[in-house]
């Protein structure tokens, strides 16, 4: 998939308008429902709602009506699960490269290191999940985050990938050195942007005014990564530790996300950096049509895809305004599902007893069917 064709559609995620009017009625009708089965998304937000400052005051439309609920997710398997991914990835020749299996644009990996890095100076966090390439990138172009993994074995594989990433980080620094020294050279010690095009004497005369040739020294190579063994609903961490946090691929997996969310949002400090990256439910997909496809796909590690209203909601009420965000459109053909599914055949099975509706919000046909991508960045508000 081309940068071209991924659609950035900020406009659920980031700047969601009000919700249309509906007759007394109706609006009486879901009013009853809504306190029949009041989410935790739900009370979460109606308690923290009146406590927003001003300036988090955008209009936010309210969680949609829960999903169908799936069968709980058996925590041992989606950690064996999680495992088997991570050792595989350390296994490999290469460093994994983030987002390969559904055909992540480029662009998408530098959008979210340009997130991760846009806060200078204060320590940071991967949550590592089912793709540990998003980590791994940012390892190698500078940053020694601090790496959580769910389980001890888990870990194992993490300390091997991040001991690659670093001395991956480490040969750049030293390519880089190399080429700052190559070019001194070659302007005679000179290191204005002219020395290039500069002629022999005048090269000579910078020479004399720069003093004696001094050999080029090698970026500050970056420490290897921290890491730290812990269930995401559960950082041991203070209060306002970290300065930005990344979880890229880790939602699904968690059989309570929101719990996950608003931990992740305590961990933060004022101006802090939450950037997260998932597959995603359709908004008006009420049924939760794509979790359960994601059950057959990965019936053992995945809990179900967050949808982008209700995720910005619950943002919203944990004082983590969305500043930047993104859906991108994949286009998966059936033969690349099946290379990601257990049982080959039976996610294209599950797809054609779609209804009509969802066939079109899906655009499933005879070739394949498309995904949403959902990346966003929030920042940490501070107190009143």
């Amino acid at each position: 998939m081309s940068g071209a064709s991924a659609a950035n559609e900020a406009g659920a995620a980031a700047r969601p308008g009000p919700a249309p009017p509906q007759p007394a009625a109706a609006a009486a009708a879901g009013s009853e429902a809504a306190q029949g089965r009041a989410t935790p998304v739900a009370a979460r937000a109606a308690a923290g709602a009146a406590a927003l400052p001003e300036e988090a005051g955008r209009p936010h439309r309210r969680p949609l009506p829960p999903l169908q609920a799936l069968p709980p997710l058996e925590a041992a398997r989606c950690a064996a699960w999680i495992e088997r991914r991570l050792a595989r990835a350390a296994l490999a020749e290469q460093l994994p490269l983030w987002g390969a299996e559904i055909e992540l644009p480029a662009e998408a990996l530098e959008r979210a290191c340009a997130w991760a890095r846009a806060v200078q100076g204060a320590p940071g966090a991967v949550l590592l999940g089912a793709d540990p390439g998003l980590a791994c990138e940012l390892i190698a172009t500078g940053l020694a985050p601090l790496l959580v993994a769910p389980s001890a074995g888990a870990l194992g594989w993490v300390h091997v990938l991040a001991r690659r990433a670093h001395d991956a980080a480490c040969r750049r620094a030293a390519a880089l050195a190399a080429e700052l020294a190559a070019r001194r050279r070659a302007a005679s010690w000179w290191a204005g942007p002219s020395a290039p095009e500069a002629t022999a004497s005048a090269g000579a005369e910078r020479a004399r005014e720069a003093g004696p040739p001094q050999p080029a020294t090698a970026a500050p190579l970056p420490p290897a990564p921290p890491l730290l063994g812990a269930g995401a609903v559960a950082l041991p961490l203070r209060d306002g530790a970290l300065g930005w946090l990344c979880a890229a691929d880790v939602l699904p997996h968690l059989p309570d996300w929101q719990a996950a969310v608003r931990e992740w949002a305590r961990v933060l400090r004022p101006g802090g950096r939450l950037v997260l990256a998932s597959l995603s439910e359709r908004d008006p997909d009420a049924p939760g049509f794509f979790s359960a496809l994601g059950r057959v796909l990965w019936p053992e590690a995945l809990a179900g895809f967050p949808r982008s209203q209700d995720l910005t909601w619950l943002l919203h009420s944990e004082r983590l305004r969305v500043e930047s965000a993104s859906v991108v459109r994949l286009r998966m053909q059936w033969e690349r599902i099946e290379k990601l599914e257990s049982e080959p055949g039976a996610a294209r099975a599950f797809a054609e007893q779609a209804s009509e509706s969802l066939r079109a919000l899906y655009e499933i046909d005879r070739e394949g069917m498309t995904w949403r991508y959902l990346m966003l960045s929030a920042r940490r508000l501070g107190a009143d």
